[in-house]
């Protein structure tokens, strides 16, 4: 999902710093540095998309997001990924059509947890015969039938109320909410700063 973030100096004086220290010493300075920024990052991804820019649901977003941080020599990269399915289309927007049928069924109401997590499918449902017992001990029935089913007419017949659970769209178009982007670009702009006071405090002390 993320570009790796590279020590890279651009500032005059922080070169300067970086040249009188031992190879050694310049090499935990950077680690500590992109350590510091990495964790920064990604406690910022992560409250973005756990209620501060995106709505928190199931967590699973939240709980797929891994950091790394790699050293060869004089560079130390780090990477924050996430393994989320819909991530990409979260930061970048973009429109959902059906792969191979006519509709996408979107569930509503009381075919999602109050979090707005799915409870279940549209063919779970179907091959369920359309009836799912709440916690209150009702019934629901899905209205995405174009015709009255054994389900629905049984359903009425036992006089249960009937509760549309699916919305039939042929398309849906996600907004753009950028939160990986404008956080990596955050971190480059803070890392040279911070390399420069880490670097300034360890020849104040040695």
């Amino acid at each position: 999902m993320a570009d790796p973030l590279t020590i890279r100096i651009d500032d005059a004086e922080v070169k300067r710093l970086f040249a009188d220290l031992p190879a050694k010493l310049t090499q935990e300075v950077a680690y500590k540095a992109v350590s510091a920024i990495m964790a920064d990052t990604e406690r910022q991804i992560k409250e973005a998309i756990s209620g501060r820019t995106l709505k928190n649901r199931s967590g699973q977003y939240a709980r797929s997001i891994t950091s790394t941080i790699e050293q060869q020599g004089p560079v130390v990269r780090g990477s924050i990924g996430t393994t989320f399915v819909g991530a990409n289309l979260q930061e970048y927007g973009g429109t959902v059509s059906p792969k191979s049928k006519k509709w996408l069924t979107i569930p509503v109401g009381a075919a999602l947890t109050g979090a707005g997590v799915k409870r279940f499918d549209a063919p779970t449902a179907l091959r369920s015969g359309a009836f799912f017992p709440t916690k209150a001990g009702g019934r629901f029935v899905p209205m995405i039938a174009r015709r009255s089913g054994p389900g629905i007419k049984a359903a009425r017949q036992a006089g249960f109320s009937l509760v549309s659970l699916f919305t039939l769209k042929q398309s849906v178009t996600i907004p753009a909410r950028p939160i990986w982007g404008p956080a990596l670009e955050r971190a480059r702009q803070a890392l040279p700063a911070l390399l420069e006071r880490l670097l300034t405090e360890i020849t104040k002390t040695r």
